[in-house]
């Protein structure tokens, strides 16, 4: 599944019915920013708006994922890839709000131990080895080379803490 091909076929099919974005985005209860990232490649319709937008496009869901309407001697092979990326996307996406949510954890928590003059590399070192292992988790899916990059940059700040966490403390 291609978001830019997605993207291309929602603006192709909407321009073909004669609808702007505002319209499309206002029979599917959205912003018409969110069509607007759709089309552009920049994310992907959430799994609750496929159906409502397949049927206001006059495409089926399979189309949709496939950014092109879909032979009936393709649709089983192409549905296959459809699911199996679908469920990639949706990992991803939860992965990124994870990640942010840890961020902010990971920053109040550090404010917390400097308010209190608690020691932190221990708490900085942990976290970073979690964030690490998240990153190696993902990577092993998609195997994006930057993710692996952020997971090598994570696991040596967590060494490093480790490192000063015991010099610290010993």
């Amino acid at each position: 599944m291609d978001q830019q091909k997605t993207g291309k076929f929602i603006a192709e099919r909407r321009k073909k019915l004669h609808l702007t974005q505002r319209e499309l985005a206002g029979r599917l209860g959205i912003t018409d920013r969110a069509v607007s990232k759709w089309e552009n490649g920049r994310c992907m319709p959430e799994l609750s708006l496929l159906e409502p937008l397949a049927k206001e496009l006059g495409v089926g869901i399979n189309d949709l994922l496939s950014g092109e309407i879909v032979s009936e001697k393709e649709i089983k092979e192409q549905s296959e890839r459809n699911l199996a990326n679908l469920s990639r996307i949706q990992y991803l996406e939860g992965f990124r709000c994870g990640s942010i949510g840890l961020f902010f954890l990971f920053a109040a928590l550090i404010i917390y131990c400097v308010a209190k003059d608690l020691e932190t590399a221990g708490f900085v070192a942990l976290t970073c080895v979690y964030d690490a292992a998240l990153y190696f988790y993902r990577w092993r899916q998609t195997k994006n080379r930057n993710t692996l990059a952020i997971g090598l940059l994570w696991s040596a700040a967590g060494v490093i803490n480790i490192i000063a966490f015991l010099v610290r403390t010993w």
